[in-house]
């Protein structure tokens, strides 16, 4: 069975309120963006911050002050471009590589206490679910990137409009 337009709607709503709570934990606490970049780096490798900026989506301004933060707290290094002296590149010391995992370690002590009364194949699903809904994003991006390649839609296929009255079926 397909989901209906209120089952869409319950599923949006949940997927705005868990992203609207991260956005304001990020906000509320510097860690939160500080792990992010450290992240970065630990995944990437030595990058210049306008690659750290279009990876994180946020200005280049604000990575510019968080980088300068870490340097001076000994979790970043920051060296010249030597084939662009105008640009840089920043990468983790091991200060930053430790606290890249101390503060992964806070974080899923956190997320296992977010779950903590719950059932382990509760907790499975919902990461099953996320990363479905991820792979399913990604292949509706592919197919817009891509619109001569859609596959037509089947003849005699369900839409459903919400209407002042409530939900209608149209053919």
């Amino acid at each position: 069975m397909k989901p209906t337009v209120e089952d869409v709607q319950q599923m949006v709503a949940a997927i705005f309120t868990v992203s609207a709570g991260l956005q304001q934990a990020r906000k509320n606490k510097p860690e939160a963006s500080k792990l992010a970049l450290l992240q970065t780096l630990a995944m990437h490798g030595r990058c210049r911050p306008s690659e750290l900026a279009i990876e994180l989506g946020v200005h280049q301004s604000s990575i510019t002050r968080q980088v300068q933060a870490l340097e001076a707290s000994g979790r970043v290094e920051v060296t010249v471009d030597p084939d662009d002296r105008r640009s840089c590149f920043v990468a983790l010391t091991a200060d930053g590589r430790d606290e890249v995992q101390h503060l992964m370690q806070v974080g899923f002590e956190r997320f296992a206490a977010f779950v903590a009364d719950w059932d382990a194949k509760e907790v499975r699903m919902l990461a099953h679910l996320l990363m479905k809904f991820e792979h399913s994003k990604a292949t509706f991006a592919e197919r817009e990137q891509h619109p001569a390649e859609r596959e037509p839609r089947p003849a005699g296929r369900h839409w459903q409009h919400i209407s002042e009255q409530g939900t209608q079926h149209h053919e």
